[in-house]
């Protein structure tokens, strides 16, 4: 495999407890619903790139982004790590930014989730809401 490439996920939810998702294009696993994040720039600090994903794919501007866990998450052809944030305080309204990376950005009920959703962003918004969920999680 290739060498591990580092990553932002971000889990957006809303007053009413619903989650922000979109469905990718163009990307690892396109047609899959996901959530905003991508990667690390060098020298970025973590939560920087988490607030810069956000903003670049959603419009939003991140009030609060606190850490969940970390998940690696073993891919076709590399291994993946992913650092998980939620965002819960935000200014504005999701917008698609990047129409060639996403299809639409929509929020879903918790209880609604689709099962086509990326294996390690699910893992990530489980985080969120399961607070026993183990902080970091391999998935294979």
């Amino acid at each position: 495999m290739k060498s591990e490439p580092i990553g932002v996920v971000v889990t957006v939810i809303n007053p009413t407890g619903s989650y922000l998702l979109g469905i990718r294009l163009n990307a690892y696993e396109s047609g899959q619903y996901g959530c905003p994040g991508g990667r690390v720039n060098s020298s970025e600090l973590l939560v920087d790139a988490a607030k810069r994903e956000l903003f670049e794919e959603t419009g939003l501007t991140a009030l609060s982004m606190d850490f969940t866990g970390v998940v690696r998450e073993f891919q076709k052809t590399y291994t993946f790590i992913h650092f998980a944030f939620v965002c819960r305080l935000y200014k504005g309204n999701p917008v698609l930014k990047e129409p060639d990376k996403c299809r639409n950005w929509e929020w879903l009920e918790s209880d609604s989730l689709p099962t086509n959703l990326l294996p390690g962003h699910r893992a990530a918004i489980d985080m969120t809401r399961k607070p026993r969920t183990p902080r970091f999680r391999d998935l294979i």
